[in-house]
């Protein structure tokens, strides 16, 4: 069986080999080849892909398929994910994969909605798992809310003044400090998953004015959101920072603005950031 190896990206399996073989029988990842060699290992969802019987396993972290699980708002029946089996959140590894085997029975295709997740789709057809991604994908296309824009002249003149700073690339990052909903949700609560947390942390450093002294950032902060200005990285944020970045704002503006959504408990992120494993994923996208 071949999984992705930990911290790699899909998107870069056309051009890189970010597969690793798993002997089916055991879930212990085989020996002498270009994966074991580049010191890569199989994603910590090994066990969940072992668990299902299907031919094909995938399992994205599809921003549609976390802002349903967050609000856990109803769907119309039309939608994609309407019946899908929903799996309150669990640990990745062991935990979500038994939650997943136990929910339910397995038929030719099973969706699973991860509560704090994103999404596991399984079956024996290639081409019913590339009709249920095209039809995810133009199921919530054009429901982001809009927000206000940033004040990149004001952003720029910070960055004049701290240099260690940078701009992230994608405008969608400053709805998090534009949009109010976007704004409340970063700097109230918790991250919405895993990833988030591992890659952008618990919490950004606020700033409620441009104006405010930012020397003395944490170093564990990996962004700085400023009230409706804008965000920053700081010099802590990875290669995968921005990304992660992009996706919360993202799901959050697919979130209605009154909505009360679920993140990951304070327990269930110290717990996350003492696993080694995470901290493997987090070296990983540092030394990109």
């Amino acid at each position: 069986m071949w999984v992705k190896a930990s911290g790699m990206c899909l998107r870069d399996a056309i051009i890189k080999d970010i597969f690793c073989p798993v002997d089916i029988n055991s879930g212990e990842p085989l020996t002498n080849n270009k994966c074991s060699k580049a010191g890569l290992r199989p994603s910590i969802e090994t066990v969940l892909h072992l668990s299902l019987p299907h031919k094909y396993v995938f399992h994205t972290h599809s921003t549609v398929g976390i802002a349903a699980s967050l609000a856990r708002k109803k769907l119309p029946e039309s939608h994609v994910l309407c019946h899908a089996t929903y799996i309150p959140y669990a640990d990745p590894g062991c935990q979500l994969a038994s939650a997943i085997y136990s929910s339910s029975s397995i038929s030719e295709t099973n969706i699973y909605l991860l509560e704090n997740h994103g999404l596991v789709i399984a079956s024996n057809s290639l081409a019913t798992i590339n009709h249920f991604f095209s039809a995810l994908d133009s199921a919530d296309g054009s429901h982001l809310r809009s927000f206000p824009p940033p004040n990149i002249p004001r952003l720029n003149a910070i960055l004049s003044t701290y240099p260690q700073l940078s701009l992230p690339k994608q405008d969608l990052i400053h709805a998090l400090a534009t949009d109010r909903f976007c704004l409340k949700q970063v700097s109230e609560s918790n991250p919405p998953t895993p990833d988030h947390l591992i890659f952008c942390g618990i919490r950004p450093f606020l700033a409620s004015s441009p104006s405010i002294e930012l020397k003395h950032v944490p170093n564990t902060c990996m962004y700085i959101v400023i009230e409706d200005c804008g965000v920053l990285l700081t010099a802590g944020a990875s290669s995968f920072t921005s990304e992660l970045l992009e996706s919360l704002a993202d799901i959050y503006l697919r979130c209605s603005s009154d909505s009360s959504i679920t993140c990951l408990s304070d327990s269930t992120c110290q717990e996350l950031l003492g696993w080694e494993s995470e901290a493997y994923r987090l070296s990983l996208a540092r030394a990109k």
